[in-house]
């Protein structure tokens, strides 16, 4: 047997393991680099905080693919304000998230589809500083293709009677955030949010009733901030950062976006708006801080749609071998204004 037919055999039967042996899926949620492009998805309680009508995003993300399929994932998600509250002061809003990841030579496919929704109060007369709170529940499916499995012969655990090469749950998520205006130009802003709280089952296993250590999805938790600091009327910068831990992963960026607008007497249309900045990343199993990535980054809007690319740039002992490329992402989103007909409850910052 060659060393090629070797590795093969060897990622073959690890997938064997991953499936059968282990009863537990846990493990850490899809992610995306560019924490400005999916609000929604990182926290519920940021749906509907817009200056417009509806904000549709679209993000896809590839990554690791030298060594094997690596990982893609899409997401797709619309939200709008409701122009609706209990009083002059507040607003509610309403989303849809659909998002599809795959992993891995045996495709471990994840889909979820989920709703959100979010109360925004204003806690000044102006309308933006606010407090805003949001949920999300939605339905996840998992699923495994055993075709692209190779062995030497059939395994009893997968295709025993209670093997079931996919199954479904209902998730919910938690958020809330904190947006400060500090003057007419400046703005910081704090959020936190918890997914999983249901903290469903995981396994392929349909009939096994036995609980094992571990067996749950580990619930997930995550910090975010950041702000935007206008510098003179051609460069702002907006700063940011996101802590995510989930079970026994932790995950620290830091970084930011330096925004440029058009200067006086410039040739450039003042709808034109550029982005550049970068993120550096690290991870911390047990809390031990270890580098993992840069990410730079490079937005461009165009009155209302704004393109993103990122690129993950791994600084960790696995970049030698994806030669320092974890995966680039692409993000669009649009946002369709609100016209003169809407009441504007709570002004939102442009984040």
């Amino acid at each position: 047997m060659n060393d090629m037919n070797t590795i093969h055999v060897i990622k073959y039967l690890a997938g064997i393991l991953y499936c059968c042996l282990s009863v537990g899926l846990n493990g850490q949620d899809i992610h995306f680099s560019s924490i400005h492009a999916s609000p929604t998805f990182l926290n519920p309680a940021m749906t509907g905080l817009i200056n417009g009508q509806i904000r549709t995003i679209a993000i896809a993300r590839s990554q690791w693919q030298i060594q094997d399929e690596g990982y893609q994932t899409l997401l797709a998600s619309a939200d709008t304000r409701l122009n609706t509250g209990f009083t002059g002061r507040d607003d509610f809003g309403l989303g849809v998230q659909f998002s599809v990841d795959q992993a891995g030579d045996l495709k471990l496919r994840t889909m979820e589809s989920s709703l959100s929704f979010s109360y925004l109060r204003s806690l000044n007369r102006r309308g933006d500083h606010i407090l805003a709170v949001g949920a999300r529940y939605g339905y996840v499916q998992q699923r495994i293709d055993l075709s692209e499995l190779r062995v030497f012969q059939q395994d009893p655990l997968l295709h025993g009677a209670d093997f079931a090469p996919n199954f479904g749950y209902f998730d919910l998520s938690l958020g809330v955030g904190w947006f400060k205006p500090l003057n007419r130009w400046n703005t910081i802003y704090l959020g936190g949010s918890i997914a999983h709280l249901n903290r469903q089952q995981l396994r392929f296993r349909a009939e096994d009733q036995v609980f094992y250590p571990g067996d749950h999805q580990y619930r997930k938790y995550v910090v975010h901030g950041g702000g935007i600091f206008r510098i003179n009327p051609v460069f702002s910068v907006l700063p940011s950062f996101l802590w995510a831990s989930q079970g026994p992963h932790n995950e620290f960026s830091i970084g930011g976006f330096t925004k440029i607008t058009k200067e006086a007497h410039s040739r450039f249309s003042y709808d034109l708006v550029m982005y550049v900045g970068f993120w550096v990343k690290s991870v911390a199993p047990a809390f031990a801080f270890q580098r993992d990535a840069l990410i730079p980054s490079f937005r461009i809007g165009y009155r209302n749609i704004q393109a993103a690319l990122s690129l993950d740039l791994t600084i960790s002992k696995f970049g030698r071998a994806t030669y320092g490329v974890g995966g680039p992402e692409l993000s669009i989103i649009y946002l369709m204004p609100a016209g003169t007909r809407r009441n504007t409850r709570v002004q939102c910052p442009a984040l």
